[in-house]
């Protein structure tokens, strides 16, 4: 299939949801910290927790939606536990939970 169409397929299939240069900051500096360690739920929390808490001064974290999800409530990235692991998730204002990519 070239390129161009399997480009396009993706583009009308995917939701549109765009992260913010600091959001995405924020998620390298978590999982930095969680480098090498064995993750689960709650040190992939602490983890983000402590990378918001040095990106944003007084920056604290948040349940999202129905929750456990847990993340920013201006921009709805956070993260959540999948049976197959931990996922980045986008919590639209609508209250969809769109998946954007696995965390850890």
């Amino acid at each position: 299939m070239p390129a161009s169409r399997y480009a396009l397929a993706v583009a009308i299939t995917l939701p549109r949801v765009r992260v913010s240069a600091r959001d995405l900051a924020i998620l390298a500096d978590a999982r930095r910290r969680l480098a090498g360690a064995r993750v689960d739920f709650a040190s992939a929390v602490a983890a983000l927790a402590a990378a918001v808490d040095a990106a944003i001064i007084g920056g604290r974290v948040f349940v999202l939606g129905e929750g456990p999800i847990v993340g920013s409530q201006i921009s709805g990235i956070g993260i959540v536990e999948t049976p197959h692991g931990i996922d980045v998730v986008c919590v639209a204002r609508d209250g969809r939970v769109i998946r954007l990519e696995r965390f850890a």
